[in-house]
């Protein structure tokens, strides 16, 4: 039995955004590049994320439309940076209401804070 199903020609777009973004790994990918963290090594230690489970979450992501790949040099070597698209991009309202809904409607952990929306053009 599949884990989950191919909703990619559903007539439902509810159902074909899922198709996308129904891994919870997908959104938090978006939020950290949306804060200029697009480097493999940055999203894997600020998301505590296995390397394997990353590289194929950022593959489909950039096969998706998400994200795309811009090169740069570090150490004598060249190396790619995750920058969204404008795909990627247009999830940043979601981003804010389901940040806002998590604020209204889940349990702030004892060491916690409340995260504050900021706009920077």
């Amino acid at each position: 039995m599949p884990l989950r199903s191919d909703w990619s020609l559903d007539l439902c777009p509810v159902r074909r955004s899922l198709d996308v973004l129904g891994d919870p790994w997908v959104l938090v990918i978006v939020r950290d590049v949306l804060h200029g963290n697009g480097r493999f090594d940055g999203l894997r230690d600020n998301l505590g994320i296995s390397e394997a489970v990353l590289s194929r979450r950022l593959r489909t992501m950039v096969e998706a439309g998400l994200l795309t790949t811009i090169d740069y040099r570090r150490g004598g070597r060249t190396r790619q940076r995750y920058v969204l698209t404008q795909a990627g991009a247009d999830l940043l309202p979601l981003l804010q209401q389901l940040a806002i809904w998590g604020e209204k409607h889940t349990a702030m952990p004892d060491a916690g804070d409340h995260m504050a929306l900021i706009h920077e053009a």
